[in-house]
């Protein structure tokens, strides 16, 4: 045991060289990891940035094809729409319901394409707006166009691309409407003068009429189906005739704001046509 100690204690400096030398490479261990975690911290930091800037970069680019989905899904819920309201109201017999749902129209006698204003005047006599479809999307002229809140004006000129319609907001462009509650009907022309107002034409003095009746069209006419918001009553003014007045329309679309618009297509326009031709032969 004696031998030991002596050999231990004459060798002291080589134990402790040694014990240094544990202790020194303990301290680069724990400095390595520690300068490790770090960089895998950045690392994680820098690639979780750049897949968020990846995946917000990829939902914007996709958001014209939500938009054109959504669009296509407007342009089905209108035409079931019109379907559910048609069957109600053939399975109704009273007065009161038949008064809102007879015009109600049979939705397999119709097309619906969605469209965007490309382009849109409103401060000009005789306005215009160009859509971003035509024939080769299946518009054609003398379809109807409407906005998710009411009338919008027919089609007029095609392209394969485009089509510009014109508009309520034309002199030249004349509808046939007719007051919701009464069924009297006339045609909406506007005077040029302001775009959220037209005039109802014709309406018999001995009817009357209240602010906030609605006006719809009457289906009088191989573009337009029946019962298409036009807008509301304002208020009357005498004609140069007596026996009528005008009305003062607010018109449900806003023209200024238009973007997004449903052509309508009459399946058997040309049919109603060509037989209401022939009397003028």
């Amino acid at each position: 045991m004696r031998n030991l100690i002596n050999f231990l204690i004459r060798n002291a400096h080589w134990w402790l060289f040694l014990l240094l030398i544990f202790i020194s490479v303990g301290l680069i261990v724990n400095d390595a990891a520690y300068p490790r975690s770090i960089y895998l911290s950045s690392a994680n930091e820098v690639s979780g940035r750049v897949y968020q800037t990846s995946a917000a970069l990829t939902s914007y680019i996709g958001l014209k094809t939500v938009n054109e989905d959504l669009n296509e899904r407007v342009a089905e819920m209108e035409a079931r729409i019109r379907y559910l309201e048609a069957t109600i109201a053939k399975s109704r017999d009273s007065l009161s319901s038949s008064a809102i749902l007879k015009d109600s129209m049979n939705v397999s006698d119709y097309t619906f394409i969605t469209a965007q204003v490309v382009n849109n005047s409103v401060s000009q006599l005789e306005n215009f707006i160009t859509l971003d479809k035509g024939s080769a999307q299946g518009i054609n002229r003398d379809m109807a166009v409407i906005s998710a809140t009411g009338v919008v004006g027919a089609v007029r000129l095609v392209s394969e691309n485009f089509s510009v319609v014109i508009p309520i907001l034309n002199p030249k462009f004349q509808l046939n409407c007719k007051l919701q509650r009464t069924n009297y009907f006339g045609p909406l022309v506007w005077d040029g003068i302001n775009p959220r107002y037209a005039w109802l034409k014709n309406q018999p003095r001995h009817i009357e009429f209240t602010p906030g009746d609605t006006i719809v069209t009457s289906g009088f006419s191989a573009i337009f189906p029946p019962g298409i918001m036009v807008g509301t009553v304002i208020d009357t003014k005498k004609e140069s005739d007596d026996n009528f007045n005008s009305l003062n329309i607010e018109l449900s679309t806003d023209f200024q704001a238009l973007k997004d618009v449903l052509v309508i297509g009459n399946k058997k326009q040309k049919e109603q046509r060509q037989l209401e031709g022939k009397l003028k032969k």
